[in-house]
């Protein structure tokens, strides 16, 4: 009795880490589709593409001054309906400031639940060959600005900004009246920001 119990306890101890092994993720450089990624595949940033973006970067624009908090996070999981992926990216966060210095909108301190895409900014796609970087923005309420940011890097201290928000039209009461739904990062192309 006691030495088929050491062999189901021995089979049951290898089925484990098999299958423990087989859950772990599967490492892909970090521009690897997604989409064409097996399930919980970890995207990372091997080449270290991101670090060199890291930092606090200020531009002016039409009279607003424009903070960007820039931070790495590595093994960011993202649960989105056609993926499930890890993947470093890059996070922005941001304070916009009226010409006597009020805040209009801020997210430096705001902290993002996990799959929350209103007010996000996420590295999508690097491009070494040009020294870009594709970002994700989720928008604010009601997704009003959401759309497609790219960063340049320019040179040590300074990057370009080229921001694209998708046109939102709202149709009868699909977004409460008493939200702000002001834009207010910069819509323009190649706004140079300083990095702090």
């Amino acid at each position: 009795m006691g030495l088929i119990f050491k062999l189901m306890r021995n089979i049951f101890l290898i089925a484990i880490l098999m299958i423990s092994l087989s859950c772990k993720s599967q490492e892909l450089p970090l521009n690897s589709n997604p989409f064409e990624s097996p399930q919980n595949s970890y995207l990372k940033d091997i080449n270290n593409e991101l670090n060199p973006y890291v930092g606090t970067y200020k531009a002016s624009f039409n009279g607003k001054q424009i903070t960007l908090y820039i931070t790495k996070e590595t093994k960011k999981y993202f649960d989105r309906i056609s993926y499930k992926i890890y993947k470093d990216v890059l996070s922005v966060r941001y304070t916009v400031q009226n010409s006597s210095g009020q805040i209009l909108q801020s997210t430096q301190n705001q902290n993002f639940q996990p799959n929350q895409i209103e007010n996000t900014i996420y590295s999508s796609q690097t491009n070494p060959e040009n020294g870009s970087i594709a970002f994700i923005y989720g928008g604010t309420n009601c997704s009003v600005g959401n759309g497609g940011i790219t960063l340049k890097k320019l040179n040590s201290t300074q990057l370009s900004w080229s921001y694209y928000p998708n046109d939102m039209v709202f149709v009868g009461n699909q977004c409460p009246s008493n939200l702000d739904i002001t834009i207010y990062l910069p819509e323009t192309e190649n706004l140079v920001f300083t990095k702090q």
